[in-house]
């Protein structure tokens, strides 16, 4: 997507395949070519967009496909959802997710997450992929379902950690990796801060999720032209240097361990 320099920029975690960016996405791209982001991670969420995440990735090698249902989507999959899933997960070497379990959303049936969310896991631990898991709201429902079920050897991203630091040594011990977002930058974000002071240097990664999950408009540096907000892929420079300035260390640093920790953590998912 860029050429090559010592550092580089790596998107643990985004929606590039998102119609929003549709009209816009020649216009990102171009804005994106100086960044040197080198690689994004690209979630699927439901079936219905698992075909564009493949075709972006096809088009661009700096892309890692990732494919899962996402638990605001549990309800909507088809009854041949397993088996899609397993297929094209099989076919290429992509990461699975994004999965997980969610309680912020209204009527959420946590028990029916928790069937779909386990499938990706036995999946991600038969292919040994790893696996990105949304959590919010359900720290002890994800805790007691890594009672039951194990996770890869490769290990796994919970993406935009905010469980708090009483469980990271707890996620570390079983695998985890913990994405940074600029989201947290936003007012009455403290505790998610601290958490991030926290976490082992090798557990380290950051995401933008975008187009969600938006930064204080004041620390935007990339905005797209539409009428709804949404977060440019290019803010993930913002992440990085918030991140460096929260743990008092140069954006240089972060940028080589967090690309050590990328290509540990995604390696097995990389063509």
């Amino acid at each position: 997507m860029s050429p090559e320099r010592s550092t580089a920029y790596f998107d643990a975690h985004n929606h590039w395949q998102d119609p929003g960016f549709d009209q816009h996405r020649a216009e990102i791209i171009a804005s994106l070519k100086p960044l040197n982001i080198k690689c994004m991670v690209v979630n699927g969420t439901t079936e219905t967009d698992w075909s564009q995440v493949q075709a972006l990735a096809a088009s661009d090698p700096s892309i890692i496909p990732c494919f899962g249902i996402h638990p605001w989507f549990a309800a909507t999959r088809t009854s041949g959802w397993a088996r899609s899933l397993e297929r094209i997960v099989a076919s290429t070497r992509a990461a699975i997710g994004e999965a997980g379990l969610d309680r912020y959303i209204p009527n959420y049936d946590i028990a029916d997450q928790k069937i779909v969310f386990e499938h990706h896991l036995h999946l991600a631990v038969e292919l040994n992929r790893p696996i990105t898991i949304h959590c919010l709201y359900a720290v002890d429902d994800l805790l007691e379902v890594f009672e039951r079920v194990p996770v890869p050897a490769c290990g796994f991203l919970i993406h935009a950690y905010s469980c708090g630091t009483k469980w990271i040594e707890h996620f570390t011990q079983l695998g985890a990796y913990f994405s940074f977002s600029g989201y947290f930058l936003n007012e009455g974000k403290e505790e998610r801060l601290e958490a991030f002071r926290a976490i082992p240097d090798e557990r380290l990664l950051v995401e933008t999720d975008a187009p969600s999950m938006l930064l204080p408009p004041e620390k935007e540096r990339f905005s797209i032209g539409t009428k709804e907000r949404l977060n440019h892929p290019g803010n993930l420079v913002v992440a990085y240097q918030a991140l460096a300035a929260l743990r008092g260390i140069s954006e240089d640093e972060l940028q080589h361990q967090v690309e050590k920790n990328f290509l540990r953590l995604f390696g097995s998912a990389m063509s």
